[in-house]
């Protein structure tokens, strides 16, 4: 072998690796967004990485190879049009090669994780009165908001709903942006021993998903939305929760000023909340609640409300979370649109 050979072999590796590294690193956005022109309107939050650095280390070698038959081994057009034409031919055509590849892979990889059962589904309910945050600082604040597991046992039933959703369109935006969002939910698989997780968000009168190339999929399931309203009847369910604790603006950062009630403590204070405690809001305690709907932080000079955690379970695993507000101002308690004077000892000894 000659050294010029020799030299053409290292020099082909050498710009491979430099074309693997660019296309993962400097171009990497570039060569994403070149790739799923391919795709159809699919889940893109987890595709298959390795064709990037492939379609980089691929011109790479073609490029080199032009430069090295033109300037280094100086082999004339007219009697090595054969050499050139055909490095031509895949510098050209590799990129749609590896894009078709890429498609049929990303493809099948998404079908095949979506036809699995879900291992979990945390669904979050994005209307007003659906979370409760205290500022912890001038641009940021914690809380608590109203978040549904779906059981286990129902795993199978929601992923076959979502896998048999009806595609009505792709768009780059909802059908109308007058449509209110009423929940988002984050669906996690396991396909093959790795995580695979899908995105949706639930409006008033269809499904939506980004997919790719920044598309927005339109979805049509009444069956999946009327089996969403049963599990956010169910969440109302007080007797769900076995766990719960109190905090307010002071304590939300600090555990040891938390109140952690215990069973018997839970049994006795959700006792107390019955249809015949229901009061009608005077515009005082409306305006005493109106973080609720304004979704407005309670400063931390606030501390006459408190927020109540109900929890499905102790916190070793993932459960149903929701909550309630206590003014103790107007001794009024907030559950679910509705508003209540209960008697309960534990309540007026909080400070």
């Amino acid at each position: 072998m000659t050294t010029l050979k020799k030299d053409k072999i290292i020099g082909l590796l050498a710009s491979a690796l430099l074309g693997y590294y660019l296309s993962i690193s400097i171009f990497r956005h570039v060569v994403w967004q070149y790739l799923k022109l391919f795709l159809p309107p699919i889940n893109d939050r987890h595709l298959p990485d390795l064709y990037p650095g492939l379609l980089g280390a691929l011109l790479t070698i073609f490029l080199a190879n032009l430069i090295f038959l033109k300037f280094l081994e100086k082999k004339p057009f007219k009697f090595h049009h054969k050499e050139y034409l055909i490095t031509l031919a895949l510098l050209l055509f590799s990129p749609l090669i590896i894009g078709g590849v890429f498609r049929f892979h990303a493809v099948s990889y998404v079908q095949g994780a979506e036809k699995t059962t879900p291992t979990e589904i945390s669904i979050r309910l994005d209307t007003p009165a659906n979370e409760i945050m205290f500022e912890v600082s001038k641009n940021s604040a914690t809380g608590f908001r109203k978040n549904i597991i779906v059981p286990e046992e129902s795993l199978a039933q929601f992923g076959k709903l979502i896998r048999t959703m009806q595609l009505q369109t792709t768009a780059q935006q909802p059908p109308s942006t007058e449509d209110e969002t009423l929940a988002t939910f984050w669906i996690d698989y396991e396909i093959k021993g790795k995580w695979y997780s899908k995105i949706l968000t639930y409006h008033t009168n269809y499904f939506s998903e980004h997919v790719s190339n920044g598309k927005k999929a339109i979805y049509q399931s009444p069956e999946l939305a009327q089996l969403i309203e049963e599990l956010v009847i169910a969440s109302n369910d007080l007797s769900l929760y076995t766990h719960a604790k109190i905090v307010n603006s002071q304590s939300i950062k600090n555990k040891e000023k938390q109140i952690h009630l215990t069973d018997q403590q839970l049994s006795d204070f959700l006792s107390n909340v019955k249809p015949e405690h229901k009061i009608e809001p005077t515009p005082h305690i409306l305006a005493r609640f109106k973080f609720l709907t304004t979704k407005e932080f309670i400063p931390q000079t606030e501390t006459d409300i408190y927020a109540i955690e109900l929890s499905e379970g102790s916190g070793a695993t993932r459960a149903t979370e929701n909550f309630m507000v206590y003014d103790k101002q107007t001794a009024t308690l907030y559950f679910n649109s509705n508003y209540y004077k209960i008697n309960s000892p534990l309540l007026p000894t909080l400070n």
